[in-house]
């Protein structure tokens, strides 16, 4: 995390705030919305508020939060105070779970369940897709939305096992996913284990196909501590230092392969923000 950029950026933009939000009202107003959501941008719920627009935010996590827990309060009194008052903007901040406390934001809060894609499981079309024997078992790893300069030859190697990553490598048990054309959603859903960073998305669509999770350690990001308990109850989960060493890897690959599958049943909190949302 470029907490010194950050912290530039977002006091750039509370100094602009005022300016943006008049043109973005403007622009709201002509397109005259019944409602606005917000994930999880204060610009928009500051303009809604200017022009009488019920606004909502919605996410699991919010950027004062986040920001706060980077940064000294000397140096970002300025931007947090912008970001307070933007969320406070909001008639409700819809928070799927699991989610950040935002003890800030008091009764505005209103926690619904778990929101993700729901992957098809069909391990048979993935290897053959990937021209893997029957008896392949089959490991995704993804580091979500962070940007892959890897060829992965650091994964375990172990007979029978094969991995799908984003990223071509020289290794033969290491296979291209995005040359499969099968959605990554249906990939982890037929995964026998996935390997991963902590994220929302990543999380709960493991929990909700009931594919074991390894994932490294990542103790400064907030959201960590919230999403890897929530992710224990739901489903196998094995935790690894970001910096351990290649056998400690082995072995929670190895418990995970060993783990039976969840049974997926993590809720839909879809129909819940949509009632909140268009609540009268």
């Amino acid at each position: 995390v470029d907490v010194p950029g950050s912290l530039r950026r977002h006091t750039a933009l509370a100094n602009d705030i005022t300016e943006l939000c008049v043109r973005d009202a403007e622009h709201l107003a002509d397109l005259a919305p019944d409602r606005l959501v917000s994930n999880i941008g204060i610009v928009g719920l500051l303009s809604a508020r200017r022009i009488g627009v019920p606004a909502f935010a919605f996410c699991s996590l919010n950027w004062f939060d986040i920001l706060q827990s980077y940064a000294e309060a000397e140096d970002a009194d300025v931007p947090l105070a912008m970001l307070k008052e933007g969320y406070r903007a909001a008639l409700q901040f819809i928070a799927p779970t699991p989610s950040l406390e935002m003890a800030f934001l008091g009764n505005r809060v209103r926690r619904v369940g778990p929101m993700c894609r729901r992957g098809r499981r069909d391990p048979a079309s993935v290897r053959a897709a990937a021209g893997w024997s029957e008896s392949t078992r089959i490991s995704v790893v993804s580091w979500g939305g962070i940007a892959q300069r890897d060829d992965f030859l650091w994964l375990p190697q172990r007979t029978g096992l094969a991995w799908l990553a984003p990223a071509p490598s020289s290794r033969p048990d290491i296979v291209d996913l995005r040359r499969l054309e099968i959605g990554f959603s249906d990939l982890l859903a037929s995964a026998d284990v996935l390997l991963a960073k902590p994220g929302y998305g990543l999380f709960c669509e493991a929990a909700a196909a009931g594919t074991p999770v390894v994932y490294t350690s990542r103790p400064d990001w907030p959201e960590t501590a919230p999403l890897s308990t929530w992710l224990r109850r739901h489903a196998a989960a094995f935790e690894v230092p970001s910096s351990a060493a290649a056998n400690s890897l082995e072995r929670a690959l190895e418990r995970a392969l060993e783990a039976p599958r969840g049974d997926g049943l993590i809720g839909d909190g879809g129909p819940e923000a949509a009632a909140l949302v268009l609540a009268p």
